[in-house]
């Protein structure tokens, strides 16, 4: 194996300085692997992520949510329109900066940033959150203003599975209703109503009638 020895090394800033040049050196080479392997990775966007679910009908689509830099329109079906909240807001501030990153890299001295023209949000379970941004430049060579747009997805990461205690309904309630022997038309009524709520929606209950009667009492047999 090929080694290099660098020695004396008697200030901490030295010692500093070769981790960096070091951990530098084996970035670059990870950054390769990975751009090499995004090359063959062309069937899902972004390379190598989970494409996303593809509903069975149109009533499964995934809702989609349009904001702005300050608020967010219909979150809901009973709001029309609210500010963004600060986790929100922060989002897609990194969104835009990233994406703004990328079109320095793309364009450099070419086009510059002026304003999210649209913004549009999906989130789905099996993927992430998907945005599609329109965003407007003002292009430095004409001074015109160029749309363009944009889709940036935010990967959900490694999803980890935690154990959780099984949890069973068990407990069983007891109702004890006394109705004595002039009372007859009130228990017929009782059954009924039981049949017509309980029974018949096939509730998971359990009914027991005792027949306690008195020791003079004409309808307890013989025995």
């Amino acid at each position: 194996n090929d080694a290099v020895t660098v020695y004396p090394i008697l200030q901490k800033n030295d010692f500093y300085l070769l981790n960096a040049y070091f951990l530098k050196q084996r970035l670059t080479i990870l950054h390769e692997g990975i751009h090499r392997l995004s090359e063959t990775v062309t069937e899902t966007w972004p390379p190598g992520q989970r494409p996303g679910a593809k509903p069975a009908t149109r009533f499964d689509l995934p809702r989609q949510y349009y904001f702005n830099m300050s608020h967010m329109f219909f979150p809901d079906d009973f709001t029309n329109i609210r500010k963004h909240t600060e986790a929100e807001f922060l989002d897609i501030e990194n969104i835009v900066e990233e994406v703004k990153a990328n079109v320095a890299n793309r364009y450099p001295g070419q086009l510059q940033y002026r304003r999210l023209i649209n913004g549009y949000r999906t989130f789905d379970l099996s993927r992430g959150m998907d945005y599609t941004l329109d965003l407007g430049f003002r292009d430095l060579n004409t001074g015109k203003e160029v749309v363009k747009r944009f889709e940036v997805c935010k990967p959900l990461g490694q999803v980890e599975f935690i154990p959780m205690p099984y949890v069973t309904e068990n407990t069983r309630v007891t109702i004890v209703l006394p109705i004595q022997e002039t009372e007859v038309g009130l228990a017929m009524e009782f059954l009924t109503n039981y049949a017509a709520l309980i029974m018949d929606r096939k509730e998971k209950t359990f009914l027991m009638l005792v027949l306690v009667y008195q020791y003079n009492s004409e309808s307890k047999g013989s025995g």
